[in-house]
């Protein structure tokens, strides 16, 4: 690794306003020196520290611009905290155990109480409770491709997680899913009988006094929000071109895992929740009662064991809703969350009574810039004993990210010259395919002959998928995703994601088709699917269907 560390500067932090402000003019610095450097428009910071005659010092503000007319980040700004809703739900759902409603406890089976709930898994269906599913211990990978359309309803997930295949045995180790943490918020308006957005305004949002904070994408488009920007065609040579775009906030679907938005003012009174056990020191209320704060903030499943993430950093392990960790000998816990166009981070330092959230209008740099502002801040306020270049360890990262998508895309070769055909002619393998949880492609042959071209609608609006031959009855496939504008008026292509698709085709005809190659998202280092046949090694097998019929319900 390269030289990224030098000591800390022995001379003391000028400070702002006041013996009380907590964004120094060096912070300041830092956070616009990082926009400038990494190319980003906007960052809205929240900063709490818990003093020793135990009042609450508290500083927010906005740096650069919240959207393209260049109007100004501020404190009050509306700006999505993505996966950091994750802690709302796991409070949710602790909450729903502390309270025993309908005698629901942490170690109920979910297979039990929640309605419609069933997993792949037979162990997993049987047995994984709260701890397991909120701690992401069930198996299953990441399926991400699923959850990036607008309009997805409450109980997507729950419908369709059966039809996800694990990559990894039941609590053999850590594995992030989005979708399990979706089915927790229909968890919390089943047991409940509250819906889930209403249950989490009501027991969190109005007792930590957090009036800005919503799922509802009509509050947030009227309020003084952040356009997001995710930046198109960055590659080795250049670094693309900011677009556009408003979260999908209309996806009810993903309220659980992600859907909450807020601003700086009101997650500073959320990290003072985190920061005093539970209780708000604002309205005096018990927001996460003390059973539920211990299990939130207790880790569950080994992230990373070996501590392997930058030598500043120790072993990471996840709770319910919240990774924990060091930093320089300092524990902390928090979580970051990422959408397309917003990235959003939050990191409490218990022992030091330090909180701090970093929320940014632009992806993917903003987890560059998130994490850079972040771990400085902890440098400076914690006095820690090295300032860390984060900023130069994640431009190698990122170049290195990118020589591996070329690669990836470069790897997609012609087929060879000795070539063999399919074991069925080609036209015969267009037609409809069905699969429980990725939905329906109807693949038509393209003139070429050799290219099998279907609409993805459940990977986005305008989305693709492209299998052009390669070799016997495997084919690259080719997912084409689209980003709308702003004002919907427009489609951009925003990523390429090329995997490799198989036929399974038997005496009897074509059975179905199977992808391969990452289309599942599994953590790095699992190993691809094995067995005897093309579906027992698919990551996402389609069932061959009539195209007027439909297999599964």
């Amino acid at each position: 690794m390269l030289e990224t560390r030098e000591p800390a500067s022995p001379q003391p932090l000028e400070k702002r306003d006041g013996p009380d402000a907590l964004i120094t003019p060096e912070i300041a610095d830092f956070v616009t020196s990082t926009i400038e450097r990494l190319g980003i428009k906007g960052v809205s910071i929240a900063i709490v520290r818990h003093t020793a005659n135990g009042t609450f010092e508290v500083d927010t503000r906005g740096f650069g611009v919240r959207n393209s007319a260049g109007d100004p980040m501020t404190s009050k700004t509306v700006i999505p905290i993505a996966s950091n809703t994750k802690q709302f739900t796991a409070a949710a759902v602790g909450l729903l155990a502390h309270n025993g409603v309908k005698n629901f406890t942490m170690h109920t089976p979910w297979s039990k109480v929640l309605h419609g709930f069933k997993l792949m898994d037979p162990i997993a269906n049987a047995q994984a409770d709260a701890y397991d599913i909120l701690s992401h211990r069930t198996g299953l990978p990441r399926h991400d491709l699923l959850i990036l359309r607008d309009g997805i309803d409450a109980d997507f997930s729950l419908r369709i997680v059966k039809g996800l295949r694990p990559s990894l045995p039941f609590r053999q180790a850590w594995q992030y899913n989005n979708q399990i943490y979706d089915i927790a918020a229909s968890l919390v308006t089943q047991v409940s009988g509250t819906p889930y957005q209403d249950f989490i305004q009501k027991n969190f949002f109005d007792k930590a006094g957090m009036k800005s904070s919503t799922f509802d994408p009509a509050v947030m488009s009227a309020t003084e929000h952040s356009e997001g920007f995710w930046r198109k065609g960055e590659n080795l040579t250049s670094a693309g071109q900011l677009i556009a775009n408003l979260y999908p906030l209309n996806s009810p679907g993903l309220a659980g895992t992600g859907g909450i938005a807020s601003t700086a003012e009101d997650m500073a009174l959320w990290l003072q929740v985190i920061l005093n056990k539970g209780t708000s020191p604002v309205t005096g209320e018990v927001v996460i009662p003390p059973d539920v704060f211990a299990a939130m903030t207790t880790g569950v499943m080994v992230e990373n064991g070996a501590g392997l993430v930058a030598p500043e950093m120790g072993p990471q392990v996840y709770g319910m809703g919240l990774e924990h960790g060091s930093y320089q000998g300092r524990n902390w816990i928090g979580h970051d969350g990422n959408y397309v166009g917003y990235m959003a981070q939050t990191t409490t330092f218990p022992d030091d009574g330090l909180s701090i959230a970093v929320m940014v209008n632009e992806s993917p740099r903003g987890y560059f810039a998130h994490n850079s502002i972040t771990w400085r801040i902890a440098e400076l306020l914690l006095n820690m004993p090295l300032r860390v270049d984060w900023l130069s360890r994640f431009e190698a990262s990122n170049k290195a990210s990118l020589q591996g998508r070329a690669a990836a895309v470069a790897g997609m070769l012609p087929s060879p010259p000795n070539a063999a055909k399919p074991t069925a002619p080609i036209k015969y393998l267009a037609g409809c395919y069905e699969d429980l949880a990725y939905g329906n492609l109807t693949f038509t042959l393209d003139q070429d002959g050799k290219t099998l071209t279907s609409t993805a609608p459940q990977f986005g609006e305008g989305a693709t998928m492209v299998l052009a031959h390669y070799d016997a009855n495997v084919f690259n496939a080719t997912l084409s995703v689209f980003q709308p504008s702003v004002d919907g008026s427009e489609l951009t292509l925003r990523s390429v994601a090329p995997v490799r698709a198989e036929f399974g085709v038997s005496i009897s005809g074509v059975r179905g088709l199977a992808f391969n190659g990452g289309l599942w998202v599994a953590q790095g280092g699992i190993a691809d699917p094995v067995g005897n046949t093309v579906k027992e090694r698919a990551e996402v097998w389609f069932d061959k269907v009539k195209c007027n019929e439909k297999k599964h319900d």
